[in-house]
């Protein structure tokens, strides 16, 4: 909701995640991982459930690729992954200000066609 270009603000929030958890691994402790998929396209977004458990949710087949997409993020040693579409809709100034690297195909469940996907270094 109001933003001027999501695509951006996705990628700028998926690093500033790693930023901090990579601050939080440094104070010591349980190493804590994750990993981020990202992926644009056509969603539904709202509100679901009853007035006692009220939850704002995202759903549709871009959710379920972003999903897909997190998941490889094990497969392939990355914490961040983006869609090809994601790429190509990134600014020039942000994707001139970051490192990318293009991965081999991968093919994931719910689709036909392979994926092609970048790690975001």
């Amino acid at each position: 909701f109001g933003s001027k270009n999501h695509v951006d603000d996705a990628v700028r929030a998926a690093l500033g995640m790693r930023k901090k958890l990579a601050e939080l691994n440094a104070r010591g402790g349980a190493e804590i991982r994750f990993g981020v998929g990202l992926h644009t396209g056509t969603l539904v977004a709202g509100n679901i459930g009853t007035q006692k458990r009220l939850e704002y949710t995202v759903i549709g087949d871009t959710v379920n690729v972003a999903s897909r997409i997190e998941g490889q993020n094990k497969d392939l040693g990355s914490v961040i992954l983006i869609s090809e579409t994601v790429h190509e809709r990134l600014s020039p100034a942000l994707r001139s200000g970051i490192r990318s690297e293009r991965c081999d195909n991968v093919k994931v469940k719910g689709r036909e066609q392979a994926l092609v996907l970048y790690k975001v270094l």
